[in-house]
């Protein structure tokens, strides 16, 4: 993944990768620059590269929102993420970003052409497991202190994961639980889960970063289709009935 401060000062900002790539000993210059014309860049100079890849992948500049912590990206232009005894929880959130980077933006139409990016292996299950019990264990805790008695209900696939109960209002809360090993607030929703978002005692609750600081967040109904846009990764397909 190669990443850009955004407008020179902003957040460190994915802008693309490079898929099985390997870096060379040396800066080369492009082999464009045999030919006549390619071009420079704004000072006049050549473009050259120290990366060897059979495919490079460079996302939209609108559709540019995925950002990375730059706390282990000072000392070093180059940071790996993976590899060796290498699972300090920095190092997993950033392999998550470039997880997200690649299922969001691994196929996308450029021109005539189109580009695919490589298959990839998401977090493991283990991983994603301890994220959801603490997420789950931190919202608990929330709702017991603001007076709720809580009820899990994650594996009875009825729309939503905990349900809340107390004598004032709102007496009823139904909530879904969202955590995340990242700082920012990302999260998939699937269609059953969503569509118990008219339900006026429906909550959403997010848990960023939650093995480390674990910040927490309730939104309703007007709260999410505010602060979120929703995008389709997958469709249904079924034949016509018609």
């Amino acid at each position: 993944m190669f990443v850009s401060a955004r407008e020179g000062s902003g957040p460190l900002t994915i802008v693309g990768w490079y898929a099985d790539a390997s870096f060379t000993e040396e800066y080369r210059p492009r082999p464009e620059y045999q030919q006549s014309g390619f071009e420079t860049d704004d000072e006049g100079n050549q473009f050259i590269y120290c990366v060897l890849s059979p495919l490079a992948v460079l996302i939209p500049p609108e559709r540019r929102t995925l950002t990375v912590r730059g706390d282990h990206l000072r000392r070093s232009p180059i940071v790996y993420a993976r590899g060796g005894a290498r699972d300090k929880p920095w190092r997993q959130e950033l392999v998550e970003v470039a997880v997200r980077a690649i299922s969001d933006f691994g196929s996308y139409a450029n021109g005539s052409e189109r580009v695919v990016a490589p298959t990839i292996q998401y977090p493991d299950a283990e991983h994603r497991r301890e994220v959801e019990r603490r997420a789950v264990e931190r919202v608990r805790a929330y709702l017991a202190s603001h007076g709720y008695h809580v009820e899990d209900r994650q594996s009875d696939r009825c729309g939503d994961d905990l349900l809340a109960l107390r004598n004032r209002q709102p007496s009823e809360l139904h909530v879904e639980v969202k955590g995340t090993s990242l700082a920012g607030e990302r999260f998939y929703i699937t269609r059953n889960e969503y569509g118990y978002i008219d339900d006026p005692r429906w909550r959403l609750v997010i848990v960023s970063d939650v093995l480390n600081r674990a910040t927490l967040r309730m939104l309703g109904k007007a709260d999410v289709q505010r602060e979120f846009r929703f995008d389709p990764i997958a469709w249904i397909v079924t034949p016509r009935t018609d």
